[in-house]
């Protein structure tokens, strides 16, 4: 069964495709250094994006969701949707969590978020991000990294603009996304809203 998923989802990394089974075989492990924290954000932004960009699509396309992921057309459009979304993902929860340290730990070493996000996505090009896209993401990251308030960002709906990505990039047709909009929203933001219960009962101290 899962390797017939897999074939339907050709283009779409291994890493996207199995994070969620790796966690229920692995667990979870406490983050106490930046290297586990980086393969936390890497993990959770990924499960997050497969998870709600492939349920968005199969619920609008219901019976016609095998048919449409063997056109190589839509194959193409959806791997922009899902790319466009990872790395606005990975952005909000790098913010959050160095939001949170500073909150929380008076974590100050805020470049390493920088350092993380660029890891995170140079990690990816070899699974296919784009390089337009990466250095659309990379502009965006640094402007936003100017702008951000780190002692209330964890507080101030961190997920906006991953959840707005959804919404943009899903190759839904744009009266569909109107009516969908709250819905889909707010169910990213309930899937973010378990990362972050998780990331406060993993962290440790981090120096």
């Amino acid at each position: 069964m899962i390797k017939e998923y897999i074939k339907q989802l050709e283009g779409v990394s291994f890493d996207f495709l199995l994070n969620s089974l790796k966690r229920l075989v692995v667990g979870d492990r406490k983050l106490t250094n930046l290297e586990l924290i980086n393969e936390f954000i890497h993990k959770r932004s990924a499960h997050v994006t497969q998870n709600t960009l492939y349920g968005y699509l199969q619920t609008r396309i219901g019976g016609n969701y095998i048919k449409a992921f063997k056109d190589e057309n839509y194959l193409k459009s959806i791997n922009i949707s899902r790319w466009n979304i990872f790395v606005v993902s990975v952005q909000d929860i790098s913010f959050y969590i160095f939001s949170y340290l500073y909150k929380n730990q008076n974590y100050q070493k805020f470049e390493e978020a920088k350092k993380i996000y660029h890891k995170i996505l140079l990690s990816e090009k070899e699974n296919g991000l784009s390089d337009d896209i990466y250095d659309n993401a990379v502009e965006e990251f640094d402007r936003r990294f100017k702008e951000i308030n780190w002692a209330t960002f964890c507080n101030s709906n961190p997920f906006d603009k991953s959840s707005q990505a959804l919404i943009y990039w899903s190759p839904i047709a744009d009266e569909l996304k109107n009516l969908d909009k709250e819905i889909v929203v707010n169910s990213m933001i309930n899937k973010w809203n378990n990362v972050c219960r998780d990331f406060e009962k993993l962290i440790q101290k981090i120096d």
